[in-house]
């Protein structure tokens, strides 16, 4: 599965949507917690949800580190990436 940042973004915003109270669009700089009024039981089923559909795995520190929706699609990314590297998919 080939994912443009682009795509990323906008699946990405698909699988926050359900959970926010204001359905305005998603920016890049949204703070999950604090613009999105995300809690922690909302995250896990957001994460389980980025696992399940970017078919990766996030590492505890990764999720302590995410504060924004743009760090959730930088990791994304870098792990999308480093799957298409290490199994050479172009």
């Amino acid at each position: 599965m080939k994912n443009t940042k682009n795509e990323i973004i906008e699946k990405l915003k698909e699988i926050v949507l359900p959970f926010i109270e204001d359905e305005n669009d998603i920016s890049l700089t949204d703070h999950l917690t604090n613009d999105l009024c995300l809690d922690s039981i909302d995250m896990v089923d957001i994460i389980i949800e980025i696992e399940d559909t970017f078919l990766i795995k996030f590492l505890d520190t990764e999720l302590d580190s995410s504060k924004t929706v743009s760090d959730l699609v930088n990791i994304i990314e870098e792990k999308r990436n480093a799957k298409r590297h290490r199994f050479n998919i172009a």
